[in-house]
């Protein structure tokens, strides 16, 4: 049995996106190897571990050592971990690169004994700190991970000026990495095998780095929820829409609603539109919504536990997600065990896993265009309410693709394939 160290910042049987690709990962890969699983949060915040540690302490997960790797308490951290609560992200990786020094003594420690085989860094699925046990002589695999995925010129109108000045610093910092960074391309050289999140990460890590690598969805469906497709009955019900996420500016949300509030009304009366979730938008959307006269056809149910987003999610009929940046989200493998389509931007990790057999695929234009195309989406299943059913076989169909238990040999493979590679280097 392969004794693997694995580099999950964040994991937890409670939370979604890094957190549940961490606790997904562990507890398929653990039936076939040993895990040593460095983690650094159970939250948003670095040293967080409550969650996850009292989880695994009551209920113990054969061939896995959960080792939490923790930073120092002091002045400097302590006001590094204030700035981040109020939403600036910057202070976050100062502490996030002394995690990643901790992660490496603690590593080479085990490795110099002899407990480890292969050093997988699995998340977060960001590139721009490579950490540093690429260092350590043992096979080496780094990912899925996220590219650059610049804000498409499109979509700009979609945010406020403090929006966009985050998408050019976003643009600047991220491409500097990408391109500049002596560290992060030391390390995509050194990896045995690099796995890509999406299509465009793909491409860039070619072309940049001259390295192929696996194209692999950082998350993937645990298990389906529902094994027939649903139907929409347009005489005793309205078609149901949901968002799911967190309201800020990345996930624009407001291009849905900007979507509905030019739709024909005799369309619109015949639709409805739940946003689950919170965040710092909030208000801002529901003034638009009470501006703009959707009060009757959307609903806000603010921060809701998972049972009941699931309770939603079997009652809609269309999942949307109009982010200007995303790698694979969570709630897209959500809606999929479902078997609810999604209508996303044909962008990021959304561009590779919705197509036409199984959604609505937005090409991005001009902001006016994808208005439109979005309002010609919702009216065509409203006027062919069997599509509903034939879009939703299509995701009952395209989901075994993306099953977590298939990824169990996926990474078998990858691991075999690092080991030659260490051999032959």
């Amino acid at each position: 049995m392969k004794r693997i160290a694995v580099i999950s910042y964040a994991i937890s049987p409670f939370n979604g996106s890094e957190s549940s690709v961490g606790w997904n990962y562990v507890t398929h890969m653990n039936k076939c190897a040993e895990l040593y699983v460095f983690y650094g949060t159970s939250s948003l915040y670095v040293g967080d571990i409550k969650q996850t540690k009292d989880y695994v302490e009551k209920h113990k997960l054969s061939n896995v050592h959960f080792i939490p790797i923790l930073i120092k308490e002091n002045f400097w951290n302590s006001c590094l971990r204030k700035l981040y609560r109020y939403n600036f992200k910057l202070p976050f990786y100062f502490q996030y690169k002394e995690w990643h020094r901790r992660v490496y003594d603690k590593v080479y420690e085990l490795v110099e004994k002899g407990e480890i085989d292969i050093i997988h860094y699995l998340n977060p699925i960001g590139f721009k700190e490579p950490g540093y046990c690429w260092k350590i002589k043992l096979p080496y695999i780094w990912g899925p991970l996220q590219g650059v995925h610049n804000c498409p010129y499109a979509l700009l109108p979609a945010l406020s000026f403090i929006g966009k000045m985050e998408a050019l610093i976003r643009l600047v910092f991220h491409n500097y990495f990408l391109y500049c960074s002596r560290n992060v391309r030391n390390a995509m050289l050194r990896a045995d095998v690099l796995l890509s999140a999406t299509a465009k990460t793909q491409e860039q890590l070619e072309k940049e780095y001259g390295r192929l690598s696996l194209l692999l969805p950082e998350n993937g469906i645990l298990k389906m929820k529902r094994s027939l497709p649903i139907s929409y009955k347009p005489k005793s019900q309205k078609l149901r829409l949901i968002f799911i996420g967190e309201l800020c500016q990345r996930k624009a949300v407001i291009i849905t609603l900007n979507a509905l509030s030019v739709m024909p009304k005799r369309y619109l009366d015949k639709v409805e539109f739940v946003i689950v979730g919170g965040g710092k938008e909030e208000k801002k959307l529901r003034n638009y919504v009470v501006k703009n006269h959707l009060s009757d056809i959307v609903r806000f149910t603010g921060k809701i536990p998972r049972a009941d987003v699931d309770r939603y999610l079997a009652q809609s009929h269309l999942h949307l997600i109009t982010s200007v940046g995303e790698a694979n989200t969570t709630v897209v493998w959500e809606a999929m065990s479902w078997a609810v389509p999604t209508l996303s931007l044909d962008h990021c990790g959304m561009a590779t896993v919705v197509d036409s057999d199984c959604g609505f695929k937005i090409s991005m234009q001009s902001y006016s265009q994808i208005l439109n195309d979005i309002c010609n989406s919702i009216i065509q299943l409203i006027e062919n309410p069997h599509k509903v059913s034939e879009l939703s076989m299509g995701v009952i169909n395209k989901s075994k693709d993306y099953m977590w238990d298939n990824r169990v040999d996926v990474f078998q493979n990858v691991y075999k394939e690092a080991i030659n590679h260490f051999k032959i280097k």
